[in-house]
């Protein structure tokens, strides 16, 4: 059997895969791409299917920039045995990455009827894997990841706008986390617009995981010094819908111990984690701890600050099951020590709405909610994480 790829819809562009040394510079400026899509068909004697970049695919080069660039109704669409769909409009892996003053509008990873096992869904504009990253004064808006098949197995589907991933490794492997590069890891979206991004996981699916991230989906794999950090964004009316677990309306962060995150003077409006199952958490945000299989076991000391933020109108809720946190949730699976500081933050009229009518089900954390994962394990050697609240108001806020 072999391994099929369909990339770029409208530019592919590729260094030597596997390279310890990427080379070769990037840059479009003013460019326009509109309605361009790859469509990967079903085949059943393929071993492995992939499709990326509706419009751009750009990989295994060391730096990539984006200026003043409008992606418009690109498609990414994959149908098969197994599936990878990434970037309904751009796909870019590099060691750096610039992207600013750009403009998403309704561009989509599809993945169809045919499928019956997905390894990797995400990024409904664009899915960037970077070791330095800015974003910064873009727009993106009404941009999706929609599934649509039966008796399909999901691990994952994340990202209704962005799906970024931050790593020490060198950007050339396919798979994050392999090989490595020297220096520090940053990712960093500022002064950007998030308005009505879906991650939506059809009620037929089999099998699946969550859905996270209704406009971003971040997360970071380190081996050093590194940092998420998103300053000055709106996100409004960006939705997490899964048959399952949802998770994330507006943001999902998955960082490991060493990187610090800080989120800093965003406003989170009418955002929603929705889901027909099994829970919800997090309308606005769910910031998770995760442990990579390279990290050393002692504990980080990279703080996770939310500063200067205001949470109005969001939703966290479960039709069948619990819901968690309308606004904040922080999810803790390592059971190691870490320090919260929410400070000079506003949450007014946030819920976390549980299964109605169904006997057993628990809606907590109105505005904010702490969920110990069962990735944690059951050791008496558990820690629940440190919150430190100042200068909050809490207002209206329901569970």
């Amino acid at each position: 059997n072999e391994v099929r790829r369909a990339n770029g819809g409208g530019v592919s562009m590729r260094g030597q895969s596997g390279s310890a040394q990427p080379s070769g510079h990037v840059v479009l400026r003013h460019v326009v791409a509109e309605r361009n899509r790859v469509v990967l068909a079903d085949d059943e004697e393929a071993l492995q299917l992939s499709s990326a970049g509706g419009a751009v695919d750009i990989a295994d080069v060391l730096s990539v920039e984006l200026f003043t660039c409008s992606f418009s109704e690109n498609l990414v669409m994959a149908n098969g045995s197994a599936v990878a769909a990434r970037g309904g409009a751009l796909h870019v892996r590099a060691i750096d990455v610039v992207l600013t003053g750009s403009f998403f509008y309704r561009n989509f990873v599809w993945v169809g009827r045919a499928n019956r096992f997905a390894l990797e869904v995400g990024g409904g504009a664009a899915y960037i894997q970077a070791q330095r990253l800015l974003v910064e004064r873009c727009v993106l808006s009404y941009n999706r990841v929609v599934v649509d098949a039966i008796d399909l197995v999901l691990p994952n589907l994340e990202g209704g706008a962005l799906r970024l991933i931050g790593s020490h490794a060198t950007a050339t492997s396919e798979v994050p986390g392999g090989g490595g590069t020297a220096g520090s890891m940053s990712l960093v979206v500022r002064r950007c617009t998030f308005l009505v991004n879906w991650v939506n996981l059809s009620t037929r699916v089999l099998q699946s995981t969550s859905s996270s991230g209704g406009a971003i989906y971040v997360s970071a794999v380190t081996r050093g010094e590194a940092s998420i950090s998103i300053a000055h964004c709106n996100f409004v009316q960006n939705l997490a819908l899964a048959d399952t677990l949802a998770r994330g309306g507006g943001v999902m962060v998955v960082p490991d111990r060493h990187t610090a995150v800080e989120v800093r003077r965003c406003t989170f409006t009418s955002n929603a984690a929705l889901s027909f199952g099994a829970s919800a958490a997090g309308g606005a945000i769910v910031l998770e701890e995760s442990v990579a299989e390279d990290t050393p076991d002692a504990p980080t000391t990279a703080p996770i600050v939310l500063t200067n933020c205001t949470f109005l109108v969001n939703i966290a809720s479960s039709l069948r099951g619990d819901a968690s946190a309308g606004a904040l949730c922080l999810v803790d699976s390592t059971g190691l020590e870490r320090t919260i500081l929410v400070s000079d933050a506003l949450f007014v009229s946030n819920a976390a709405l549980a299964g109605v009518g169904v006997l057993g089900k628990l809606g907590s954390g109105g505005a904010i909610g702490y969920l110990l994962s069962s990735e944690a394990g059951t050791s008496s050697n558990l820690t629940m994480w440190d919150l430190e609240l100042h200068r909050c108001v809490f207002a209206r806020n329901e569970a």
